[in-house]
């Protein structure tokens, strides 16, 4: 799997937005600014936080 589906699988359960969950570039970058903090107790945040970046 690449980072875009690696991305996707990890962030379904996240409280973000429904269009925020596929994986594109402005949507790792709005993770990365807006979906991080309310998300920062989630067991796979920095797993999502990885693939964002290489994104």
């Amino acid at each position: 799997m690449n980072h875009y589906e690696k991305f996707e699988k990890v962030v379904k359960d996240m409280k973000i937005p429904e269009n925020r969950k596929t994986a594109s570039q402005p949507n790792a970058l709005w993770f990365l600014r807006q979906g991080v903090a309310p998300n920062r107790d989630h067991p796979q945040i920095l797993t999502a936080i990885f693939h964002a970046q290489r994104i």
